[in-house]
C-alpha cells in the first residue's frame, strides 16, 4: 500500500471516529446498533484497514452523516453509484464531463 493510499485511510479511519463520538456512542454501543464487534469498529477507527461499504453505511445511518463523505476521503466511488452506473456509456462520460476529463 502506497504512502498516499495509507494516509486516505487514516483520514477517513479520523473521520468515522469523530463522527461516532459526536453522536454519543462508544465503540461498543455503535457496535452494537450495526451489528459487528467492538472490536471490528476499532479496526475501522485504527486505520490499519480500509473500512468495508457495508460498514461505512451502516455507520453514517446510525451517526447521521452522508457515506459519499467518506468514500470521498478513501478516493473511491461508491459501489451504489456504481451500480446505479453500470455499463451505461452515457453516465459514465456524464461524470467524467463533471470530472473535467472528456468535453
Amino acid at each position: 500500500m502506497d504512502s498516499n493510499h495509507a494516509d486516505r485511510i487514516k483520514e477517513a479511519a479520523a473521520y468515522l471516529q469523530e463522527k461516532r463520538k459526536d453522536s454519543g456512542y462508544t465503540q461498543a454501543q455503535l457496535a452494537h446498533l450495526i451489528g459487528v464487534t467492538p472490536s471490528s469498529v476499532g479496526v475501522m477507527e485504527s486505520g490499519s484497514k480500509a473500512p468495508w461499504p457495508q460498514y461505512i453505511y451502516d455507520t453514517a445511518e446510525a451517526c447521521n452523516f452522508d457515506a459519499d463523505e467518506v468514500f470521498a476521503l478513501l478516493g473511491r466511488v461508491p459501489p451504489d453509484l456504481i451500480e446505479i452506473m453500470g455499463s451505461n456509456l452515457a453516465s459514465i462520460k456524464a461524470v467524467r464531463r463533471c470530472l473535467g476529463k472528456i468535453k
